[in-house]
Parts: C-alpha cells; structure tokens; sequence
C-alpha cells in the first residue's frame, strides 16, 4: 500500500472521528430551562416564556412585570380609576393642569402615531370608542349606537391635535376629545415588559398579548416560529422571528358582536365612527411593538386602497393586509419571510411609495 493510500485513509478516518464525536457534543449538550408564565390582566392574559433563567430570578421579574401590567390597567386604560381617568375628566373644561407623568409617554407617542397616519389612529375619539361600548370585557351582543350621536361627535373632530402639551401641562382645545389608549397598549405594555427582562440580563424571551408579541433572541438557537391566524380561524402562514422583531395581527375577529344578524367589530375609522368592513385582517412586523400595533391599526382603517401610503408615511417595511374580498396585499419584504399554508389567498405585492428602513 503506498504512502498517499495510508494517508487518505488516515484522513478519513479522522474525519469520521471528528463528526462522530461533534454529534455526541451536540447531542448532550444541555437543553436550558424554559419558564412559562400566564398573567392575567384586566383586558386579557400576557403568555411569557423566558429561556435559561433560573427560579429566583424568573420569580423576581414576573413580579415586577405583573405589577407594571396591573398598573397599566389601572392607570393608563379607559376604565381604570386612576391617572387616564383623572385626565378624561378635566379635558372638557379647557383648562390647562398638570397631567400624571406616567401619561406622558402615551401622549407623545400618541401625537407622533396621529399625525404619521394622517389621523387614522387616534386616541383622542374615545367618546366615540365609548358608544360602541367595546372596553366591557365581554362586549357580547347589544345594539349598535344611535346614528346621531355617532354623526355629532364625528362632525366635532376629535383629534390628537388638539391637544395642548407643555412639559406636564395639558389642555384640549376640543370638549368632544377624550383619550382611549386601548389601540396601543397591548403593545406599550410588551415593550415595557422586554425592557424589565433586559435588566435583569434575559437574552432570549418571547411575550405574547393576544395576537400582540415580541421576542429577544432565539429559542435554544432557533428561531421562534410564530404562526399567523386567519380571521376566520386556522393559520395563514408561519414567519420565523428572531434578534429583536415584532409582529401584530389585527382582525374582525377579535373583539365583536352581533346585532340583528351583523357582527360589529371595535377597529374603528375616525372619519366616520363606524367600524371597518373592507379590512379583514392586518399584520405588521417591525421592532419596536407599540408601533407595529398603532400602524396594523392605522393600515386596517386605510384599508386596500390607501394602506400603501400610510405604511411609507408610517416607515413600515414589513406587513400584509387582507381585504374582505379575501385578497392579500403584501408588501415585498414580508412576502420573502412568510411561509404561507396550502390554500393561501390571492396574492398582490405591493411596493413602496418610497424607501424606509426598519
């Protein structure tokens, strides 16, 4: 046997060696411990999964994340008996006073989020929100508002514009404006919640609000494989998500009821007071949460025609709508990363108006 044999031989052998002994590594590697929690809040229930953390710490910051939700629903939710509500209350007499700073946040996110889309989501309608009476916690079956008093408070144009905001000092210039965060607080209340994990050193977690979630890092070195629904039940598509992403999903589903053989959802269109029927569904990627779920609600109000224009004005590079007709208008970005299931709808990809970064 000559010399050049003996020595691919060799090599092989090592080769196989090496491979063997890599799979053995991998295969005892460690699986980390996964923690899940289920948090009820007043408006719904948040689902946490933390990778690697070990009991004390998990313990320590759910605490302190249950606390923040709970202060959220009593403070900065229509409903609640503090902060929101003491504003809401002094806002139609057109004085000026000083505003809890725990709303300070809201408010310029707020403004920032009305004027972006051109006024298609807009906290200051609560009046017209509260008609419709969809912040009861099981909004069930009741009659739809009077046509009138929908049409009066239209015709008052609440908006976010309104508003007078100078350091703490808060007055509305507009009796009909009464501020309902609701749109976007699923998504404030994650992003505040992945911030309490990041201080306590947690790399890879998932928090989920409903159809509201974002996730840090990975799942054990793989992406965390979210699925995305159909408003009429079963899954759409599955995306893989990973770093530091977002996703939102808005749909007639969600909250609704029924009256005289009509199912009335709670996205509602600010230039009308009504709900939205040309939209079924909206989801957005981006990666900070309480803007992907202010632009799904922007986007499901501008509806097929007009979705386009207010995803460039709002720098969204990531999203897809679907209208009642069940077509599915995606932008190109998102089409690459989703993983549609059998019987997807028809699709029509649609670009930008200009370019936007992430």
């Amino acid at each position: 046997m000559t010399h050049n044999k003996i020595r691919i031989i060799f090599l092989s052998i090592l080769i196989v060696t090496t491979l063997i002994v890599t799979t053995l590594i991998t295969a005892c590697k460690p699986i980390q411990p996964v923690l899940n929690v289920r948090l009820l809040t007043r408006s719904g229930v948040v689902k946490i999964s933390i990778i690697g953390i070990d009991a004390d710490t998990g313990r320590d910051v759910i605490s302190i994340i249950k606390n923040d939700f709970s202060y959220i629903d009593r403070n900065l939710r229509v409903g609640g008996s503090g902060d929101l509500a003491i504003v809401n209350r002094k806002l139609p007499t057109g004085q000026a006073f000083i505003i809890p700073p725990s709303l300070l946040p809201l408010l310029k996110l707020s403004q920032s989020f009305a004027a972006r889309s051109d006024g298609l989501i807009d906290p200051a309608i609560g009046k017209i929100i509260e008609l419709w009476d969809f912040n009861t916690s099981e909004p069930g079956y009741h009659p739809i508002p009077n046509d009138m008093d929908i049409q009066s408070l239209v015709h008052a144009k609440p908006k976010m514009r309104d508003l007078d905001l100078d350091g703490l000092m808060l007055r509305s210039n507009n009796s009909a404006v009464k501020l309902d965060f609701n749109d976007i607080l699923r998504g404030y209340g994650i992003d505040l919640a992945i911030a309490r994990l990041r201080e306590f050193g947690i790399r890879n977690a998932v928090v989920k609000f409903d159809s509201v979630l974002r996730v840090i890092g990975n799942r054990d070195g793989q992406p965390w494989k979210i699925p995305i629904n159909r408003p009429t039940g079963g899954v759409l598509a599955f995306i893989e998500l990973s770093g530091d992403e977002s996703i939102v999903t808005l749909g007639i589903h969600e909250r609704n009821f029924l009256y005289k053989g009509k199912r009335y959802h709670d996205i509602i269109d600010p230039r009308t007071g009504y709900p939205v029927f040309v939209t079924k569904s909206v989801t957005v990627l981006h990666n900070n949460t309480v803007t992907a779920e202010a632009a799904a609600h922007a986007l499901f109000v501008a509806g097929p025609k007009d979705w386009i224009k207010i995803a460039s004005a709002m720098r969204i590079k990531y999203a897809f709508l679907l209208d009642k007709s069940n077509v599915l208008y995606i932008l190109p970005a998102m089409e690459r990363r989703l993983q549609f299931l059998e019987g997807a709808p028809e699709i029509r990809v649609s670009p930008l108006l200009k370019p936007v970064s992430k």
